[in-house]
């Protein structure tokens, strides 16, 4: 997954989510490509230990990036050492 894939949420579900990530926080970024000062700029990182699922749409064929046009639920019953790219 890429750092530029993106999730829209309704302002309730965000602020939910911020509730539940800051304990997350980290300063570096979890991604193993490096990511340039533009594109990290606003980022906030988070450790990836947890799960959200999304209804994936499309994909962008150029960048390898998903498109998600809705947000989707936490994932309790998957580990995020266990999530792999489904095609």
């Amino acid at each position: 997954m890429s750092a530029r894939s993106v999730l829209a949420f309704p302002i309730e579900a965000a602020k939910e989510l911020l509730h539940q990530l800051r304990p997350l926080a980290q300063d570096k970024s979890p991604f193993t490509k490096r990511l340039s000062p533009a594109e990290t700029r606003l980022a906030h990182f988070v450790m990836p230990n947890v799960v959200g699922g999304s209804p994936v749409r499309r994909m962008d064929e150029r960048t390898a990036n998903f498109v998600h046009p809705s947000c989707g639920d936490w994932r309790p019953d998957k580990d995020a050492s266990e999530v792999v790219r489904e095609h």
